[in-house]
């Protein structure tokens, strides 16, 4: 047998899929499976405060049986470890709480108690049991490059807890070194992140994520640490001087070690809910000259003093100031003309790399002067924008307009994120105005590959396209008056063909002779037509997706779709997911009858009385009835879809009284006996993409003909994860049925449920 060299298989493994390297490749052979392991990104998920809902309250043990209980579950938590982060490629701290409720019941004993057994997991990993030091040892840097630990990935949630965020320092000693990716999630408020100590302790760091929640009072504000030196402020000042000057003269006196502090290799940087005074960024940007991606997302506004100005600790809200420092962003610094030691110029910020650009600044600046700040012009060579909605709500020439103008033209947009600047309802006016823009641009912008938009809700009525659809809209007395709202360019269809990423909520149209099941069928629809090269999509909806679940197949004809994240959800049909097309109807009902009674039941043990039972006489049938014929078999949620067909065409051969045969039923599966091919006159072709079908039944139905001809076929072959954002009522029984139901027909999936109020919470779904 011809065996690969390991070179070779290394080589091929690292252009796999997560799913594809666990559940294919590692069952091949026992030498596959080995090399495959270093390619698997497995992930260590550390939950250090685990409340106790039984007795009401979490905390601290209170009798003797729950000490122990507590004190064997450490135990194993610590032996768990020291298997487990042998082999992890990311790690996730996480000290969040359910609830901003149970935030009360957070006992630090709790908290330290995890942290020692985790030290103690590090220390036995980093250095061998004959020659382990003390933990309250420094880590020395021998240690720290011969550790056998693999993690390139830290994820540390802090949950605005003080204890847990001071756990950021013995974790960069442990791991900094090999980390590529670092994530700093809901850090404490009034925190000061020490950005200068995790560039130092993390050479090889390319990605950089520091998030703080929004602070509700500007004193609350955690911002970035200011440079080391304190003759930086005396930069500070000439730098103001120069931007109310000349931005293209700057001549300022700095500290020689400023200039020559080493450098870093990271190339993407993200700030968010954080305030940034001029000179901490500029200290952070001269120390990464590489990077190619730049997010400032809702910069908060922190106070000033005496001997600092508001124009630099603020810089960002003031238009003169943010002027002048994209401007050194953008452009090359000038020659030096004075070489002598007492005057150098300032310290270069240029970043010739840049691609990627996100800039907004915090509602809570009432007191600045409201102009969007988002550097669009600079910028001409950046592919990649976001910014928040600012200028749009308030009517004023906004960055929109100018990045339309300027990279439609060039057709270099690749990448547009954009973010709500208030947390309240936008007014109608400023909806229309936002929701026409971004029609516009994905209607003008052939290369776009990535949009998010994950907190503004695009109308439905955008994707009634075609002639049928259009002229359902015409009777504009059953709409509301923002409904009834005319866009310029409503019939134009979507110009991006290789968009990779969408992120997006919908507003279905609240009228009472809309179907909710025909909006659901238009814009899953036209999505897969408009956009079929996606492989992340954001679907959140409250009303027509959680009634019609089932009509969610359509997004099976995505096909290097990778990651799925659904919201407002609470039960589905999701048996058509199976990888191959390949049933047994018996087994499909007894999945059905489970299903219904998990959840019908709240009783786990009742449940499982039921379910036992039905295996029992389930378990009979199959006996007594053997013949049965595979190529039959269709699943449950096509089973459902052709009787809600059926029932169609029967209302409108009743409206057709007329016409014989012209709707002709099969009573075996309620499919047209007599159906003809659709010609080529006879397709609605809009924008060069087939819009045939749109929005009724029979899309459905000949997706699933479709799959049952090609049974064979592969669906989802690189899916990795599902993401369902639930409401508020769902409860535990739907989650595990539903992940059961899932995983019986997709074991290699990875499904994580989050709460809808955790939409920008994307670290769970790391794997």
């Amino acid at each position: 047998m011809f065996a690969f060299p390991t070179e070779t298989l290394e080589h091929i493994f690292s252009y796999l899929g997560q799913g594809t390297l666990r559940f294919t490749v590692s069952l091949v052979c026992r030498h596959w499976y080995h090399v495959a392991q270093a390619h698997i990104r497995k992930t260590v998920y550390i939950a250090v405060t685990q409340l106790d809902y039984g007795h009401g309250r979490g905390g601290p043990p209170r009798n003797s049986l729950q000490r122990m209980k507590r004190r064997r579950a450490l135990k194993q938590l610590g032996y768990d470890l020291r298997e487990k982060l042998m082999s992890a490629y990311t790690l996730v701290y996480n000290a969040s709480l359910l609830s901003t409720a149970s935030r009360k019941f957070l006992f630090l004993k709790e908290e330290e108690e995890v942290w020692t057994v985790v030290e103690d997991a590090f220390t036995a990993i980093t250095w061998p049991s004959s020659a382990s030091p003390s933990i309250s040892n420094s880590i020395s840097s021998y240690g720290v490059s011969n550790s056998p630990l693999r993690i390139r990935q830290l994820i540390l949630d802090t949950g605005r807890c003080e204890r847990a965020w001071s756990r950021l320092t013995p974790l960069l000693h442990f791991l900094g070194h090999r980390l590529t990716s670092l994530r700093l999630e809901n850090i404490p408020f009034r925190s000061i992140v020490p950005i200068h100590r995790i560039l130092d302790s993390c050479p090889n760091l390319q990605a950089l994520r520091i998030a703080s929640l929004k602070p509700n009072i500007r004193a609350q504000a955690s911002k970035l640490q200011e440079h080391r030196d304190h003759n930086f402020a005396t930069l500070a000042n000439l730098s103001l001087h120069s931007a109310t000057t000349n931005a293209t003269s700057i001549i300022t006196i700095i500290n020689p070690t400023i200039e020559n502090e080493r450098q870093c290799q990271l190339q993407s940087a993200t700030f968010e809910n954080l305030g940034l005074s001029l000179t901490a960024l500029e200290s952070f940007v001269h120390r990464c000259p590489n990077l190619n991606e730049l997010r400032i997302i809702s910069a908060q506004p922190i106070y000033t003093t005496k001997n600092v100005p508001s124009q630099i600790t603020n810089f960002l809200f003031y238009k003169t100031a943010s002027d002048q420092f994209f401007h050194r962003l953008s452009s090359p610094p000038p020659p030096v003309l004075d070489l002598s030691s007492s005057s150098t110029r300032q310290p270069p910020i240029y970043l010739p790399k840049l691609k990627s650009l996100y800039v907004s600044i915090s509602s809570n600046s009432r007191s600045y002067v409201m102009e969007e700040i988002a550097p669009i012009p600079q910028f001409p060579m950046v592919e990649r924008w976001g910014f928040s909605t600012m200028s749009m709500e308030r009517g004023l020439p906004f960055s929109g307009s100018i990045l339309l103008d300027r990279h439609i033209r060039l057709n270099a947009l690749t990448a547009v994120e954009i973010s709500k600047y208030r947390t309240n309802t936008l007014d109608e006016q400023a909806s229309n105005r936002i929701i026409e823009w971004v029609h516009h641009l994905l209607c003008s912008s052939p290369q776009l590959q990535h949009f998010k938009m994950p907190e503004i809700r695009c109308p439905i009525r955008l994707f009634y396209v075609t002639k049928d659809l259009r002229m359902k809209l015409n009777d504009k007395g059953h709409l509301s008056e923002d409904e009834a709202h005319d866009y310029p360019i409503q019939q134009k269809v979507w110009a991006c063909r290789q968009l990779k990423t969408l992120h997006m909520l919908f507003t279905p149209i609240m009228s009472r002779d809309k179907a909710l099941d025909e909006m659901a069928r238009v814009v899953l629809g036209y999505l897969v037509r408009a956009c079929p090269e996606l492989e992340d999509l954001l679907i959140h909806d409250e009303y027509f997706l959680r009634e019609y679940p089932e009509h969610v197949c359509l997004l099976s004809r995505l096909k290097r779709l990778k990651w799925l994240h659904l919201g407002g959800f609470t039960c589905l049909q999701f048996d058509w997911i199976k990888r191959y097309y390949h049933y047994d109807l018996r087994d499909q009902i007894k999945v059905q009858w489970e299903y219904d009674h998990y959840i019908g039941c709240p009783c786990p043990s009742s449940s499982q009385r039921i379910k036992t039972s039905l295996k029992r006489l389930w378990r009979d049938l199959r006996l007594r009835n053997s013949s049965f014929d595979s190529n039959d078999a269709i699943s449950m949620s096509e089973l459902h879809i052709l009787r809600a067909f059926a029932k169609e065409k029967e209302r409108e051969k009743e409206k057709e009284k007329g016409e014989i045969g012209k709707g002709e039923v099969r009573e075996e599966d309620g499919t047209k006996a007599n159906e003809k091919e659709i010609n080529d006159d006879e397709r609605e072709v809009i924008g060069g993409v087939d819009m045939t079908h749109l929005g009724k039944l029979q899309d459905i139905v000949n997706y699933f003909q479709d799959r049952r001809s090609s049974r064979d076929e592969c669906l989802w072959p690189d899916l990795e994860t599902i993401t369902f954002y639930l409401d508020r009522f769902a409860d535990q029984n739907t989650k595990s049925a539903l992940y059961e139901h899932i995983k019986k027909f997709r074991p290699e999936i990875k499904i994580i449920f989050l709460s809808d109020r955790m939409l920008h919470q994307t670290y769970l779904t790391v794997e």
